[in-house]
């Protein structure tokens, strides 16, 4: 299969990286769009935080926290 994607490849003067992707964008153009519409209502969320231990709601206090605990002042 390789060799035959590399000769189409060369008779149209593309690349076989170049020939895949052609072939992927047809591929995504035909694909029954309910399955693609299902997948793409999915949305990502931010994973639930786990007993982190350490509530700040001060910008500077948790700088000064990281830096005391990296031994690094003024970072």
């Amino acid at each position: 299969m390789y060799k035959q994607l590399k000769l189409i490849a060369k008779n149209l003067d593309y690349s076989v990286a170049e020939l895949l992707r052609k072939g992927a964008e047809q591929i995504v153009m035909f694909y029954p769009q309910h399955n693609a519409d299902k997948q793409i209502k999915k949305v990502w969320k931010y994973p639930k935080a786990n007993k982190l231990g350490l509530k700040v709601s001060d910008p500077e206090l948790l700088k000064a926290i990281a830096n005391e605990r990296s031994g690094q002042e003024g970072i």
